[in-house]
């Protein structure tokens, strides 16, 4: 049972989050950041940085859902568990103005982790709070793969490889993605990424935000918001003559 209060409470405030973020600690944890959360109308506090185990790990790539067990939990002690985002997802609930576990329906989401390929480990991920509830998490891009030896046009393309969703959970709402172009022949390769909601409504590359230019042998990356698909577009101007990658490299998201 979280913490009530006469009057003004801040266990009254659906969504309240204050800390709570999660972050990498070493290949067999995490780590949730003291600081205090609104979980189904009551405040749970972390007065420390709370370690939690994830066991059963799966060997590969994997994503994982971080969430706070509500009926397990007191007021000072909360008790945390992970499930991996291709079992269930949470879901939002806009009363309660969270991402809710989808039968565990008192249980709240805290945040995300991601383990890596070939193996049964946590994957090195760096975590920041934007505020405004938006949380970043920056991966080391190499094994989110969406685009390799691509050859993209001024027309909006879906990534060769792998569509973005295949690695971004449902609470996403942004996405960090590293593109580069290996092309030898010289001159000067502009590449965009957008949303596939965007791209819809979109004519040309030039009308995205989303947008750099990329020399020859040449990686940057950038963030852009994503739509309801969680899926992207690439666009091209200047031969990449096969020779473009995409990877995603970060996630922006909502808990």
């Amino acid at each position: 049972m979280g913490i009530y209060g006469s009057g003004f409470s801040l266990g009254r405030i659906p969504g309240y989050q204050s800390g709570f973020e999660v972050v990498y600690k070493d290949a067999n944890n995490i780590t949730v950041k003291a600081g205090a959360y609104e979980c189904d109308g009551d405040i749970f506090t972390l007065a420390a940085d709370h370690t939690h185990l994830m066991s059963s790990i799966a060997t590969g790539f994997n994503q994982y859902y971080i969430y706070l067990d509500k009926s397990a939990s007191t007021a000072t002690v909360p008790a945390f568990y992970h499930e991996a985002f291709v079992v269930a997802s949470p879901v939002w609930d806009a009363a309660r103005n969270g991402y809710y576990h989808p039968t565990d329906t008192e249980d709240r989401l805290v945040g995300l982790a991601h383990s890596t390929a070939g193996v049964a480990a946590m994957e090195y991920f760096s975590t920041t709070d934007m505020g405004g509830g938006l949380i970043r998490n920056t991966m080391r891009p190499l094994q989110y793969s969406l685009a390799s030896n691509m050859s993209p046009a001024s027309v909006w393309q879906t990534p060769n490889t792998n569509e973005s969703s295949v690695y971004l959970p449902v609470n996403a709402v942004e996405a960090c993605i590293l593109v580069g172009n290996s092309d030898l022949s010289g001159g000067t390769v502009h590449v965009s990424w957008v949303n596939s909601e965007s791209a819809a409504v979109l004519t040309n590359m030039e009308a995205t935000t989303t947008t750099f230019q990329s020399h020859t042998r040449a990686y940057t990356s950038l963030w852009g918001p994503l739509g309801a698909s969680r899926n992207i577009k690439i666009a091209c101007n200047g031969g990449a003559d096969n020779l473009l990658l995409a990877n995603l490299s970060g996630l922006g998201y909502r808990r």
